[in-house]
Parts: C-alpha cells; sequence; structure tokens
C-alpha cells in the first residue's frame, strides 16, 4: 500500500491544498499513512475537501485514485483556476495560475 500523506504538502511549514496549491488551507494533515483522513477541511481557494471530492476513494489508500481525483477535480477549472470561496477571504493580488504553477514545481507528485 503507497503512503497517501504525500498529498499532505508542506511548504515553509504551511500545509497547501493539494488540488490548487492554496496555502494554510488546513490546520492538520487531511491524510492518514493509508489515505483516510486524518483531518477535515474545506480548501477556501478551490473548495477541494479531501473525503468528499476524492469521494472516499482516499479511503482504499491508492495513490492513483487520490491523483485521479485531483486530475478529474482540477479537469472542471478549463486550465484556469478560478476563486471559488468568499470573495473576501481572497488574499490581495492572489494569482491561480501562479498558484497552480508553484504547487506543480514543489510537488510533481500531484499534477
Amino acid at each position: 500500500m503507497l503512503d497517501a500523506r504525500q498529498f499532505n504538502i508542506l511548504d515553509a511549514g504551511r500545509l497547501l491544498c493539494p488540488a490548487c496549491g492554496f496555502p494554510d488551507y488546513a490546520g492538520e494533515p487531511a491524510y492518514n499513512e493509508q489515505g483516510g483522513l486524518a483531518g477535515i477541511t474545506i480548501c477556501s481557494c478551490c473548495m477541494w475537501e479531501p473525503g468528499f471530492d476524492d469521494d472516499a476513494i482516499a479511503s482504499a489508500g491508492a495513490k492513483a485514485s487520490i491523483l485521479g481525483s485531483l486530475r478529474a477535480f482540477r479537469s472542471g477549472w478549463d486550465g484556469e483556476l478560478q476563486w471559488q470561496g468568499r470573495l473576501a477571504e481572497r488574499p490581495m493580488g492572489w494569482d491561480g495560475k501562479r498558484q497552480l504553477a508553484y504547487l506543480f514545481e514543489i510537488a510533481p507528485n500531484v499534477r
């Protein structure tokens, strides 16, 4: 069984959303070693919710299933990440394209 904790992406002590790369999307890691949920959160940028958007496939612990869920989730973006959360929470100067590119740079395993 593969270690699903690779989808808990840390950058400078902050957890990045595995779908869009938004920093500080969670206060604790979402996935445990087997792929089950270690914590529950929803990304305020793209609205990714581990255990919901990966549709319990994460529970199976299969890397391909979590990755497949992330890819399917992103496919609805038509190549352009738009802010999905409350506008009041969007950081000033936010750039979805740059955020996603940075995610893929530091965590190419989630591409």
